[in-house]
C-alpha cells in the first residue's frame, strides 16, 4: 500500500518495522501509540533502558542502510519518546541524521520534509523520563479524511 501519511508511523515501512521492535523489547501492540495505558508506558520504558543494544544491532543486521534504516531510527525514536525512555549515547544525534537523510523529505519541500522538521526539533528538547508524542496519523483516520 505504501504511504498514507507523511508521519512516522504512517506507512507499511513503519508497521513492517514495529513487530521487529516490538520483539526486541518483548512489549505487543507498540501501534497506536495513542492508545497506550500507563502500564504499557512504563513497560516500553523499561523495556528500553535494557535492551538498547539489542535493538541497534537489530536494526543494522535487518535493515540495512539507506531509507530502510533511517525508517527504523525513526520509529524507534518516536516509540523511545512516547515511552520517555532515556535515549543511549549518540542515539539522538543518529536520529537527526536519519531525519537529514530522509528520502522523501529530501525530495521537495512538502508535508514530510515538515514532519521531519518537527522530528528534529522534538528530539532537540526531548527530556528522558517526559513521554513526548509525535504526530500521528493512522490509516483509518486517512480514510475518514478523505471520506469525509
Amino acid at each position: 500500500m505504501g504511504w498514507w501519511s507523511e508521519t512516522i508511523l504512517g506507512g507499511d515501512t513503519p508497521l513492517d518495522f514495529l513487530p521487529d521492535l516490538e520483539g526486541a523489547l518483548d512489549v505487543k501492540e507498540l501501534y497506536p501509540v495513542r492508545g497506550w495505558t500507563n502500564e504499557v508506558r512504563e513497560a516500553v520504558q523499561k523495556a528500553f533502558a535494557w535492551n538498547w543494544k539489542p535493538i541497534l544491532r537489530m536494526i543494522e543486521a535487518e535493515w540495512g542502510e539507506g531509507d530502510y534504516n533511517n525508517i527504523a531510527i525513526q520509529v524507534t525514536a518516536v516509540i523511545a519518546m512516547a515511552a520517555g525512555a532515556e535515549f543511549p549515547e549518540g542515539f539522538e544525534e543518529k536520529a537527526i541524521k536519519a531525519a537529514d537523510q530522509d528520502e522523501w523529505a529530501n525530495e521537495d519541500d512538502g508535508p514530510r520534509r515538515r514532519v521531519m522538521t518537527d522530528f528534529k526539533k522534538m528530539l532537540e528538547t526531548y527530556e528522558s523520563g517526559t513521554p513526548s508524542e509525535a504526530e500521528e496519523k493512522g490509516l483509518f483516520e486517512k480514510i475518514a479524511e478523505v471520506l469525509g
